[in-house]
């Protein structure tokens, strides 16, 4: 460009500076507020970044037990024949068993009569501590714990039964194979071997489950945490899912009144998930406002979108938060949402978990899902009421597939396919061709 004059050449000059000025001004004005905003954000990421059972650390340590130990628990462990019961389904024929109520739970007339029904194994022990203090009514949990897994397993609890009062809603039952049965030695068991309430994780390759291969009978233990159930209503559920708040409470409000002359029935509670880092949300507005920041989403919605996707789903989140449990939706489980997997409110008369399916073959409850079909059961969606898998949201590619479950992937194909022909003689399937499993 050519200038006229020097004073065309210094305005020019002039403007470029003004203009760069302000130009830096902004780029730093930006970047004092984006790592302010970065600091705000890691803060309250670490505020809740805590491993499950770190809310315990600070507790002192009671002088006495929360918990009611059977068969010389926790010092030993000393049990018969005659204790020992076979699996729901499999009966005599399984190569499991199950010791229930090695701890026993103490129930008060104000504890709500429904279930929080689920499975461990010891290295998702510490998931125990969260579900005790947010679920409001008593828990039962099968325990997988062949050979010295046991001891490891039993230690751990017995400092829970020291630091949370809320163990005293918990029982839980022992299972594993018939050829690992439970190691214990003898060790002196009392409040003054705790100076604190910090239970740490344990070393995964340690574990006899690890060592020896065993795969998790993931429905032996739902089916046997169950059957030990002491109320009418159980929700079948898996340990790393955190309740909404008073759920057990509010749902003996709800069900009290509510009247369905189409039976079968189940309540569905919707499942989400939220990033790691960020406190899981308590009642549906705090959901609600997580959903719409984008740090929280349906349960699996990048591993597997048809799962648990439930019907109806962007009403259920667009409709206000209540203090309430209703009902918000009742459907079938068919076709197109024959591949959906809800957790659900039921009882111990609805259909079992099929033993013969590994955890590790996946798609453990599919099977249950096409009965529940076949028997034209009634799903109510529950607004009021949700379960939040903590912590992280899982992506796409995250999701196991690992070449050493390729046998148990196949043996559950094989599985499947005998199931569902007896279920098709059973029930004959042909009368609801909407109810699929693949």
């Amino acid at each position: 460009m050519l200038y006229k004059t020097r004073t065309e050449l210094r305005q020019s000059i002039i403007i470029l500076i003004v203009a760069f000025f302000f130009v830096t001004l902004i780029f730093l004005n930006y970047a004092y507020f984006s790592t302010r905003a970065y600091i705000y954000e890691q803060s309250i990421r670490n505020q809740f970044s805590l491993p499950p059972g770190k809310f315990l650390w600070n507790f002192p340590p009671s002088n006495y037990s929360y918990c009611n130990f059977n068969y010389g628990l926790p010092a030993k462990i000393n049990y018969t024949r005659n204790n020992l019961k076979y699996p729901p389904q499999e009966g005599e024929n399984s190569s499991y068993r199950v010791l229930y109520n090695a701890v026993e739970t103490y129930l008060d007339d104000n504890v709500p009569n429904v279930t929080y029904v689920t499975h461990v194994t010891v290295d998702f022990l510490l998931f125990i501590p969260e579900i005790a203090r947010y679920w409001d009514g008593p828990i039962s949990i099968a325990a997988f714990v062949p050979a010295r897994d046991a001891q490891i397993f039993i230690q751990k609890i017995t400092k829970l039964c020291f630091c949370l009062p809320q163990m005293s809603r918990v029982s839980i039952h022992l299972v594993f194979p018939v050829n690992h049965e439970p190691l214990f030695e003898e060790a002196s068991n009392s409040s003054s071997i705790f100076n604190n309430c910090n239970i740490k994780n344990v070393f995964v390759d340690r574990l006899n489950r690890i060592e020896n291969r065993l795969f998790y009978p993931i429905n032996v233990g739902r089916n046997a945490a169950r059957e030990a159930a002491s109320t009418y209503y159980v929700m079948v559920t898996d340990i790393e899912l955190i309740p909404s708040k008073h759920l057990a409470m509010k749902f003996m409000q709800f069900v009290k009144g509510f009247r369905n002359n189409e039976t079968p029935f189940v309540f569905v509670v919707p499942i989400f998930e939220i990033n790691n880092g960020y406190k899981v949300p308590q009642n549906k507005e705090q959901l609600q406002q997580s959903v719409k920041e984008g740090v929280a989403v349906y349960f699996h919605r990048y591993v597997c979108p048809h799962c648990q996707k439930f019907p109806g789903i962007d009403v259920w989140l667009d409709t206000p938060n209540s203090d309430s449990i209703r009902p918000f939706l009742t459907v079938k489980r068919e076709y197109p949402f024959h591949r959906w997997e809800p957790i659900f409110i039921g009882t111990k008369q609805d259909p079992v978990y099929d033993e013969a399916l590994s955890w590790e073959g996946l798609q453990d409850k599919m099977t249950q899902m096409l009965q529940m079909c076949l028997l034209n059961y009634n799903f109510v969606i529950l607004d009021g009421a949700f379960l939040v898998h903590w912590p992280g949201i899982k992506k796409k590619g995250q999701r196991v597939t690992e070449a050493w479950r390729t046998s148990f992937i196949k043996n559950n194909s094989k599985e499947y396919n005998h199931i569902t022909e007896q279920l098709s003689r059973v029930y004959d399937s042909n009368k609801n061709k909407k109810c699929k499993l693949q």
